[in-house]
């Protein structure tokens, strides 16, 4: 039994794109549409077409422990001329 597109309902007789678990027929399913398989022309199984897309985790927005420590006012000796 073969797959079907999760965004067009095509039944996949290549090898499908995969995106985070899910099957679609083509990378413009895979990005919510639209489909942009050839009807006339499509891959057979033997064609070598397969994408297979994982989304980043989004980065963490929490400044790093040694900012989170900066100090507040002047450090010591700033802006404080040396003593000759």
């Amino acid at each position: 039994m073969y797959p079907t597109c999760a965004n067009c309902g095509i039944v996949i007789t290549w090898q499908p794109t995969v995106v985070n678990g899910r099957t679609y027929c083509c990378i413009g399913c895979s990005r919510g549409g639209p489909c942009t398989c050839d009807y006339n022309r499509l891959p057979t199984a033997q064609e070598d077409l397969a994408v297979v897309i994982y989304k980043p985790a989004l980065p963490d927005k929490r400044p790093a422990p040694d900012e989170a420590r900066a100090p507040a006012g002047p450090t010591r000796n700033q802006g404080v001329p040396d003593k000759a």
